[in-house]
């Protein structure tokens, strides 16, 4: 039977505690307004640039939201044990999010992963729970192990929000020249050679947040 998260774990609990998946920082929303838009085409090497557009990636290489079940490009996932008089609560976070490629403006660019922020926001969360989701085993993959006690089982909640396939999004990151593999039966963004790529760095993250509306803001030509 699906479980609607909202329902299960209140509104209320996410408001007074804080979403899991949530990040702290503020400052946020200011690189999206001020990072300038560029395309492919007009974006210089080890420039630091935002760029709009719809992702692709091979079927093998998505990945599938633990608690949804949902082939996805990206997800975030939160398991919390909640606190007892004995211990503290303890939270575990995991992000993932698959190498793609984005089209922007008719071309395509390279997304590298290795260094970045997923900015979740409410509206991206997963509403229900897959019936085959083994939450006892999920909890142990990210180290949560219960052991018979007198005492009441410990109680956990579960955040999960998800990157859906094919949704436009923003991306904020490094320019770098890269050589993808020319391989025919390669998926078509992974043919073409000399691509550019856009990544971060340990300090400063690639960003990437879903957009699905078109900005305002007309990309800048190169300077």
């Amino acid at each position: 039977m699906a479980l609607d998260l909202v329902a299960y774990h209140a509104v209320t609990a996410l408001l007074a505690e804080g979403d899991p998946l949530a990040l702290d920082d503020a400052t946020l929303v200011d690189h999206f307004v001020k990072v300038p838009f560029r395309t492919p085409a007009t974006a210089k090497l080890a420039e630091r640039v935002q760029m709009y557009g719809v992702p692709t990636l091979a079927p093998d290489d998505q990945l599938h939201a633990p608690l949804r079940a949902q082939p996805c490009l990206a997800y975030g996932l939160a398991v919390r044990q909640e606190g007892t008089f004995f211990q503290p609560p303890k939270i575990v976070r995991k992000r993932l999010c698959a190498r793609f490629a984005l089209q922007v403006d008719g071309a395509l660019i390279d997304i590298d992963p290795t260094h970045v922020l997923l900015v979740f926001e409410q509206h991206h969360r997963t509403a229900h729970m897959h019936p085959s989701c083994d939450l006892k085993a999920l909890r142990e993959a990210y180290g949560f192990v219960t052991k018979p006690t007198l005492f009441a089982p410990p109680k956990f909640r579960y955040f999960e929000a998800v990157f859906a396939l094919g949704v436009p999004m923003r991306i904020i990151g490094f320019v770098a020249k890269q050589t993808a593999a020319d391989d025919a039966s390669a998926t078509p963004y992974r043919q073409q050679q000399a691509r550019p790529t856009l990544y971060g760095t340990a300090d400063i993250p690639l960003l990437i947040a879903l957009s699905t509306a078109a900005p305002t803001t007309v990309p800048l030509p190169s300077r």
